[in-house]
């Protein structure tokens, strides 16, 4: 046979196991004859000999909670967890907080979840006497758009909120202090 003359292997839909055993051929499904106008197909309707004596079925009843002290215990306890859940209050994009460095009160400090530096007027810093300022050539942009050049930045301040003592690095920014929250953390 040529290359062009294809005949058909009756083996290629053979499946062997590993173990050599063969998949015994699956007998092939029979075609429905397409039914042609006005050729009815006779219905056969049985009618069961005991049809009246089927009962129609009945839903069972649902039996009740195994232990029902436990039942209620547990619906009190939910129900006092949820007396005891707080509101759900929106989020403080900004808010202050007061703020002591060394032992002098700064006032309040305003915390601004969208900023990433802390900043500290210059007018501050020089009346907290804090030390040398390292000098940066990093350009702040400022909300108004307007570009500002950094007096420097000094590094590991402790402030006191609450009970708490954290190290913070402070960007000095020549600005117009506001007297009732200088410093900006973010």
């Amino acid at each position: 046979a040529l290359p062009s003359d294809t005949e058909k292997n009756p083996k290629v839909n053979a499946v062997t196991f590993r173990n050599g055993r063969e998949l015994e051929e699956v007998p092939k499904k029979k075609k429905d004859k397409p039914i042609r106008e006005g050729e009815l197909i006779p219905k056969v309707i049985h009618k069961p000999k005991n049809a009246a004596e089927i009962p129609e079925p009945v839903e069972a009843p649902r039996p009740p909670p195994p232990f029902p002290q436990r039942f209620g215990t547990y619906e009190e306890c939910t129900s006092r967890v949820q007396n005891k859940l707080p509101q759900k209050l929106k989020d403080p994009v900004s808010f202050t907080i007061p703020v002591r460095i060394g032992y002098i009160d700064v006032g309040h400090a305003l915390c601004d979840l969208g900023a990433s530096i802390n900043l500290m007027p210059l007018s501050l810093f020089k009346q907290l006497v804090l030390g040398a300022l390292r000098p940066t050539t990093v350009m702040l942009q400022l909300a108004d758009r307007s570009i500002s050049q950094l007096e420097g930045v000094i590094e590991d301040v402790l402030m006191q909120i609450g009970k708490f003592i954290f190290p913070a690095d402070f960007i000095i920014l020549d600005y117009e202090v506001d007297e009732l929250v200088p410093i900006i953390l973010g």
